[in-house]
């Protein structure tokens, strides 16, 4: 009973946790021109502040299975660092006024945070396992977007005194005096450095109680205990993930970080308070599409889950390319837009997990994707924003909406349908071959994504 207990305090923490990460990952959106008028430079120079984030990340996100191979290195006491620095960070963040110093400091937050997010799902897989940690993961990713709906929330009241010149930072350099008398976003990332900093003390006293370790001990729990395949009997179909979430990653972080400034700095002319409330549209959209996730993944599978939201984000980019300066039109597709994009992350990660064990070194995979996607596309998006061609914006988000349609294609293909090197049902037969009595099929892992109750009796018997 005291490990049950235990388990739903690890998930509050680790929620705390992502609620900040969500703060750091949605305010920078809103605040991306004030931050350009204190670095005197334009906002597409100060975007590349977001791919300084994404280098982070993918550095990140490999030193979590780096760590999960020793026993030298505790997770939750890295996991206190990472915290506490990222907070930290948000407290520097708005009293720069050098780019290279915004862009180190950021690549630093980056690092923490790709850490944190990798080495949270790692633990998540290994405790509740590939088939009862979906609902878990998708708990996992709905508190992010908690953190990311406050953030432009917490923004908008010290926005009522910036004018919509904020479009033209960095334009004229000798006219530009930096932060000024009135440093209009310090608050409000103050408020984030105070979140991340509470969360950052409660995963110490997690490590101080050696909580995993106690959680682990629980017979209950379903644990993942499948062999890691080989990398030449996956390699086709760690492609088509790392390119399904270089665009459902890419995607969704360049809308969020350039849908304000889409909204006020091109023809749909949108008030700055409305444009920071169009963010919380957004994350309030991808919270409810998490939030719901959390439920709707006891239902139906993983892919079909994808599938849905191929659809959800689909439309609204069709639908902008039509009508891309109304601005009610914006109001709906950015909240459908969220929605949609909401569960890929979890999804995939949950769609791949049922297919091999991703919980070790294949971890890195999904952040990967992630990070190649995020280091290179909210950069051209910012570019393309305030370029004299903004509507190639729009194009670029439609662009990552069908290529995350054709990556998944090949997921599906390279994972339950080709005969080839480097495709899963031959590593799944490699795994076969090296069980002794086992009774582990590749059709009993295909029926897995028909029906969900094959699943639990897939986990049930099959290790």
């Amino acid at each position: 009973m005291k490990e049950r207990y235990l388990k739903w305090i690890f998930l509050l923490v680790m929620s705390s946790v992502r609620i900040g990460m969500g703060i750091i990952y949605s305010i920078t959106g809103p605040t991306l021109p004030v931050l350009a008028e204190h670095l005197c430079q334009t906002p597409d120079t100060v975007g590349w502040i977001l791919a300084g984030r994404s280098a982070g990340l993918l550095i990140g996100s490999l030193l979590a299975p780096m760590v999960d191979k020793t026993d030298k290195l505790s997770h939750m006491f890295l996991l206190f660092i990472s915290a506490a620095v990222c907070g930290a960070s948000l407290g520097i963040i708005p009293i720069l006024t050098d780019l290279w110093i915004m862009i180190l400091v950021i690549s630093v937050t980056g690092i923490m945070l790709g850490y944190i997010d990798a080495a949270i799902q790692v633990i998540i897989l290994k405790i509740w396992g590939s088939v009862s940690s979906a609902s878990i993961i998708q708990l996992h990713h709905f508190t992010f977007s908690i953190g990311a709906f406050i953030a432009p929330l917490i923004v908008t009241p010290f926005y009522e005194n910036v004018d919509d010149n904020v479009c033209d930072a960095g334009s004229d350099p000798g006219a530009c005096v930096g932060i000024g008398d009135e440093n209009v976003i310090l608050t409000p990332y103050l408020i984030g450095m105070a979140i991340m900093l509470t969360a950052a003390a409660l995963v110490l006293w997690l490590f101080c109680i050696n909580i995993v370790e106690k959680i682990a001990g629980d017979d209950e729990v379903e644990c993942e205990t499948r062999k890691e395949d080989k990398f030449g009997t996956v390699w086709a179909y760690f492609l088509c993930v790392t390119i399904y979430y270089f665009c459902i990653v890419g995607g969704e972080n360049t809308y969020q970080a350039n849908i304000f400034s889409w909204a006020v700095c091109t023809d749909v002319k949108m008030d700055i308070n409305d444009a920071t409330l169009l963010n919380s549209i957004f994350w309030g959209g991808f919270g409810l599409g998490r939030g719901s996730g959390i439920f709707i993944t006891r239902f139906i599978t993983p892919g079909v889950f994808i599938l849905i939201d191929l659809v959800l984000i689909g439309i609204p980019c069709i639908i902008l390319l039509i009508w891309p300066e109304d601005q009610i039109v914006l109001w709906v597709c950015t909240f459908f837009y969220g929605l949609g994009t909401a569960s890929f992350y979890g999804s995939g990660i949950s769609y791949s997990s049922i297919l091999t064990n991703m919980s070790g070194k294949w971890f890195f995979i999904f952040g990967l994707g992630n990070a190649l996607g995020n280091l290179s596309m909210p950069v051209l998006g910012t570019a393309l924003v305030f370029s004299d061609t903004p509507y190639n914006f729009l194009v670029q988000m439609f662009a990552m909406a069908v290529g995350a349609a054709a990556a998944f294609l090949g997921m599906w293909f390279f994972g339950y349908q080709a005969s080839c090197a480097g495709c899963l049902p031959e590593a799944v037969r490699a795994r076969e071959a090296e069980l002794e009595g086992g009774n582990e099929k590749v059709e009993d892992v295909r029926k897995s994504q028909v029906s969900p109750a094959f699943e639990k009796e897939l986990s049930d018997t099959e290790f």
